[in-house]
């Protein structure tokens, strides 16, 4: 058959994108989206295609069902070993399983969990018609773990039906760096659960960025619902031990969480492909990437964008790649599903909200924007733990105190207020004469029987440019020198809780303030202000981080794998600055399993696909992948010898028949999504217009006019809201 392609242009300076992008609009949805031009065209040259902006996750490319390296981290925390077999241990009901996700979080942390009773899952039907009586929940692991080992923060999404029985599991895979999606049935008392790794191609048809996905504000499928809320506290005022009332703050976290979660993959994409191969020049490139990110971890989001490694074995090699490999730009997913209310929109899931149209992009990413190089060195940087972090800053500190520190030099103004006898402030504003290595610092001392006791600096400066804030004041002490007062502290981020530090990862080790003779320590306690000069010290404490880095990077162990195990990294240099060459990196000992193939249930397809012929076949070719599973959702009417197909199809015709007669009309005329999905079709081969004119396409109408025939089955309208009447697609 000869296809003619088509190209899509965008009222965006300089992108041209794919017909698959144009897919992802509808009339219905075109009041706040750009439309598309579509322009009929000849095969495009490889010039063209050379403009085309990349899909980071292409969604016709699914991938393989079963993980061909590691395991979920639902696998890793619900599959325990017994007798040498490995089985999962799923507590119920569901308010212990997550009890049992919370006990390891950090903190004391919360799984957020938000109610969803008429939403757009596969399993949204499923409750009917007791929808508010058994609401599906998801619930989302937005924090860390106090296991370094094992990072749960955006990597655990699950979606509970009871009614159906049914949990869906999104988690992600370390070590192959993508979200595997499973399925638990049977998860009700006195059941023996199953738990299915699905099949990628039917949850990809809606989760395009392979990952979690989830509604914009303001979540109107959700309990922040009002409408929804109230239905729900007709029933009760907790489901599952989640209290309807919170839901609008939880919902935001999902969101917030789903967000993170999406971009990934763009990390993975250029952690693997942006710096090269497996050569040395792409190790020594990741190498700079990832002392990159452990500066930004270690200074609240600040890096050396000025190092030799960053700007010559990163920044360079990033370009290089990228000019060769995205031209025309990444398209980066989008995990965010338009805003749905479910009580307004009593017809169904209109087009537009239809999460199994393709979306467009959420941006695209073009070369030589340095944002993006800011936006993976804090993607990776978030992908280390925050325990392990707090261990490599003490490691650090620890062998800090053997190098000479580096001194800054300052002149400051102060001024105290008395609050009593013993207790008084000292506020201080610090300067260095331009041109001379030195510091600017604001902030204040509180003192109490001449002791520092507490304090801050808002904002500290060094003549590098490097700036600092939200510091609090530590360790601190005043004393008497040369009839003056001496005051030592150290400086803490206040928001990570670890030492102050500057950009290329040095230390502010120690702040030194001296008030003279002439003063005289009674000064401090009347509201005047004052001289003092002010040193600042600087450890060196990072090069040694960055060197054991780069010699990671020359072996070409951890630096040349696809896919990042950033805390197994960052545990093996605490254990090489600290000396300790016996300690086991905390998170290498992993599952005591092969491969999920070994002890994960597969997920039967169609048994019989020989069997089916013409029509039957053709439906089997382009759907069977979603409906011709043993699972009952989606409908798996696909499912079985060619009788049992042709008995269940007749139960499912008039529904089939709709779906298919979409087809015919107008994207603004449609109340729903045809079928079979736009995703399908490209995976096929087709795109829209070719397929509305195919053989296939008559021949799979034909045959389902001909069932309807043949049972005395009158056609239903395309017009009004008959398709909500129809019986379901399959008996209960």
């Amino acid at each position: 058959m000869v296809r003619h392609m088509w190209t899509i242009k965008f009222l965006l300076p300089g992108a041209v994108v794919a017909l698959s992008l144009a897919l992802s609009q509808s009339n219905s949805a075109g009041a706040n989206q750009t439309r598309p031009i579509i322009e009929s065209a000849d095969e495009p040259t490889s010039e063209d295609r050379k403009l085309d902006a990349v899909w980071v996750m292409d969604p016709t490319l699914p991938g393989d069902d079963l993980p061909t390296r590691g395991r979920s981290l639902f696998d890793r925390l619900f599959i325990v070993r017994k007798n040498e077999r490995e089985h999962y241990e799923l507590p119920f009901p569901f308010s212990k399983l997550i009890d049992r996700i919370e006990a390891v979080l950090s903190d004391g942390a919360r799984v957020k969990q938000v109610l969803i009773p008429l939403g757009r899952s596969l399993q949204r039907h499923t409750a009917a018609p007791d929808f508010f009586k058994y609401p599906r929940l998801i619930a989302a692991v937005d924090t860390e773990s106090a296991d370094p080992g094992i990072m749960l923060k955006d990597r655990l999404f699950l979606g509970y039906q009871e009614k159906g029985q049914v949990i869906e599991v999104i988690s992600y895979n370390e070590q192959l760096a993508r979200f595997e999606f499973q399925v638990v049935h049977h998860y009700d008392s006195g059941l023996q659960p199953q738990v299915f790794y699905a099949r990628r191609q039917i949850c990809i048809s809606c989760h395009q960025n392979s990952g979690p996905i989830f509604s914009r504000s303001a979540w109107s499928e959700t309990a922040a619902n009002p409408a929804i809320a109230r239905r729900l506290l007709e029933q009760r005022n907790y489901f599952y031990r989640v209290a309807v009332q919170r839901s609008a703050i939880d919902a935001f976290a999902v969101d917030a969480a789903t967000d993170r979660a999406n971009l990934f993959s763009v990390w993975k994409l250029l952690w693997r492909d942006g710096c090269g191969d497996n050569d040395r020049a792409a190790r020594m490139c990741r190498g700079a990437v990832f002392i990159a990110a452990l500066q930004s971890r270690l200074a609240a989001g600040e890096f050396d964008r000025n190092s030799a490694a960053y700007t010559n074995e990163f920044e360079q090699a990033l370009g290089r790649n990228w000019l060769v490999k995205w031209p025309g730009g990444l398209k980066i997913p989008d995990a965010d599903l338009p805003n749905r209310d479910p009580v307004t929109e009593i017809s169904g899931i209109v087009p537009n909200a239809d999460p199994l149209i393709p979306r467009q992009p959420l941006e695209i990413w073009r070369t030589g924007d340095p944002a993006n190089s800011n936006k993976l060195i804090t993607g990776i940087a978030e992908s280390i733990s925050t325990s392990l972090i707090g261990r490599l800053d003490e490691v650090m500190r620890e062998r800090g105190r053997s190098i000479q520190p580096r001194k800054l030099e300052s002149s400051c103004a102060t001024s105290s207020d008395q609050f009593s006898d013993v207790d008084f402030r000292v506020s201080f504003v610090c300067y260095h004469a331009p041109g001379s290595p030195g510091f600017d610092m604001k902030g204040r001392l509180y003192v109490r029987d001449d002791q520092i006791t507490d304090g801050a600096v808002d904002e500290l400066r060094l003549e590098s440019g490097t700036k600092i804030e939200n510091l609090k004041v530590a360790d601190g002490n005043l004393s008497e020198f040369q009839g003056g007062v001496h005051a030592e502290f150290s400086l803490w981020q206040k928001r990570t809780g670890l030492q102050a530090r500057i950009a290329d990862g040095s230390s502010v080790s120690r702040i030194i303030m001296n008030w003279p003779a002439a003063a005289g320590r009674s000064s401090l306690t009347v509201s005047s202000i004052t001289k003092a000069r002010a040193s600042l010290l600087v450890v060196d404490d990072f090069t040694l981080v960055g060197e054991k880095i780069r010699k990671l990077a020359i072996m070409g162990d951890v630096f040349s794998s696809v896919s990042l195990q950033a805390s197994q990294v960052v545990s093996r240099l605490i254990n090489a600055i600290s000396g300790d060459s016996t300690g086991t990196p905390c998170c290498e000992n992993t599952l005591p399993i092969a491969t999920a193939h070994d002890s994960v249930v597969p997920l039967t397809f169609n048994a019989s696909p020989s069997t089916l012929a013409g029509g039957q076949e053709v439906f089997g070719r382009l759907c069977g992948t979603c409906h011709g599973t043993q699972s009952p959702f989606p409908p798996n009417f696909l499912y079985g010898s060619a009788k049992q197909v042709a008995s269940r199809m007749a139960h499912c015709a008039h529904r089939i028949w709709y779906r298919l007669q979409l087809w015919q009309l107008p994207d603004g005329e449609r109340l729903m999504s045809p079928m079979p999905p736009v995703a399908a079709l490209l995976a096929a081969g087709f795109t829209e217009q070719e397929w509305v004119r195919s053989p296939e396409y008559r021949l799979s109408r034909t045959h389902i006019e001909s069932i309807l025939s043949a049972r005395a089955m009158r056609s239903t309208s395309l017009h009004g809201r008959d398709y909500d009447e129809l019986r379901e697609c399959l008996p209960e």
